[in-house]
């Protein structure tokens, strides 16, 4: 099975995690708690959650050379890891629903990127002479497209952006940041480190990333 394949499998998986999360909640706020039954439900999502975590870590194994992909699926699995913690506290509501939500974001941005646009789809089917007709800014390794990572980059980057600009607007309207606004800003400062360190590696390894880049930042 290609790898695709795979990450599609399990984003549908975690969508229904999600979609049990909120089931049980639901059931929650009706009666005000879970019954037995409803308990060992949620105990069981816990321990498919955290299998999925670690499915994410075995996918990282198979694609080792796609170093943007990698860090896409570590972020997913430790918001798995932190969902799953959450349910076996018997949580069902925002603390074990916005990690869940959050690594289904992630691996949709993986499925995302994989799209083919029509431009690159017809590049692959009517190859200039002297190409192979690769498409996509190269085969690239692992199975992943080259184009693939920068892409993602660009969606984690825009995701970036939003958040730090919902953060930016919170705080210009209060008048003394709080300990977790200061500690949101630190994550994002570091999660800014990161997705440059992999823009720099990707475009310096590549000369067709580098076009690439420039292509989709000026759209």
């Amino acid at each position: 099975m290609c790898s695709s394949d795979l990450i599609r499998q399990l984003h549908q998986r975690q969508v229904n995690v999600q979609d049990e999360l909120v089931r049980l909640e639901g059931l929650r706020k009706t009666k005000n708690n879970l019954t037995r039954g409803e308990l060992q439900s949620l105990a069981a999502l816990s321990k498919v959650e955290t299998g999925l975590s670690a499915e994410t870590k075995a996918l990282e194994g198979k694609l080792t050379a796609a170093k943007v992909f990698v860090l896409v699926l570590q972020q997913a699995g430790e918001k798995m890891l932190e969902s799953a913690g959450q349910m076996s506290k018997r949580q069902t509501g925002e603390p074990a629903q916005q990690p869940a939500q959050a690594a289904a974001r992630r691996i949709q941005f993986l499925l995302d990127s994989l799209k083919n646009d029509p431009d690159q789809a017809q590049q692959k089917q009517k190859p200039q002479q002297g190409q192979e007709g690769e498409g996509g800014g190269g085969g690239g390794r692992d199975g992943v497209p080259n184009i693939a990572q920068v892409k993602l980059l660009k969606l984690l980057q825009e995701e970036l952006n939003e958040t730090s600009q919902q953060l930016a607007d919170r705080l210009a309207k209060a008048q003394k940041p709080s300990r977790e606004d200061q500690q949101q800003v630190e994550e994002l400062a570091r999660r800014q480190g990161r997705l440059d360190r992999k823009s720099t590696r990707l475009n310096s390894s590549h000369l067709v990333i580098s076009y690439a880049v420039f292509c989709l930042k000026k759209k």
